[in-house]
Order: C-alpha cells, then sequence, then structure tokens
C-alpha cells in the first residue's frame, strides 16, 4: 500500500489480495487500484502491510471512503480469533 497526502486528501493504492463480490468493474486479483478519503472522514487509517475487507461504491473510476463505505480490517492468525473466523465464512460463501 501506497499512501498519498494531498492537500486534505489522503489517496491509498492498494493492491487485490481476493474479490469477494465483483461490483461493476471487473477488478481482479494482484491489480492495484485508489481510494481516496478526505483528511476529514472518520474511516480508519489505513496501514502498511495490513489487509482490509473494503466494501463501497466506485464512483467516476476511483473508490471514496466515505460515509457508503465499509471498511474494516482483515485479522490475521490465531485461528481462534472470532473475527477472522467470521470474515473467512464471509469471504468462502460470497466469493466470485
Amino acid at each position: 500500500m501506497l499512501i498519498d497526502e494531498d492537500n486534505t486528501v489522503l489517496n491509498y493504492f492498494v493492491e487485490v489480495q481476493q474479490i469477494i463480490k465483483q461490483g461493476n468493474k471487473n477488478l481482479v486479483v494482484k491489480q492495484n487500484i485508489e481510494f481516496t478519503k478526505r483528511g476529514s472522514c472518520q474511516s480508519p487509517d489505513l496501514k502498511e502491510l495490513e489487509e482490509y475487507l473494503f466494501m463501497g461504491l466506485d464512483k467516476t473510476g476511483k473508490y471514496l471512503l466515505d460515509q457508503n463505505s465499509f471498511v474494516k480490517l482483515w485479522p490475521t492468525e490465531p485461528p481462534t480469533n472470532k473475527d477472522k473466523m467470521i470474515l473467512d465464512q464471509f469471504a468462502d460463501q460470497f466469493a466470485c
């Protein structure tokens, strides 16, 4: 992930690791996409080397992190992590 701050906007450049449900764009694994958020937005600050679940709308070729978006840190091991188990089940059930 690359983070670029441009005035009051944060641009996140991320690599797609998994597609759970395809939207109106044909994303592919390993594709780099850009997320944009206003500096004042309450969405989580994304950190490098972390994995996240993103759900939202594609507007004009950019993914906006706003009040219509959902962002959740994708938990890592241990396998007893309840959040990880729930998200893995979600991914298995709804994967493209």
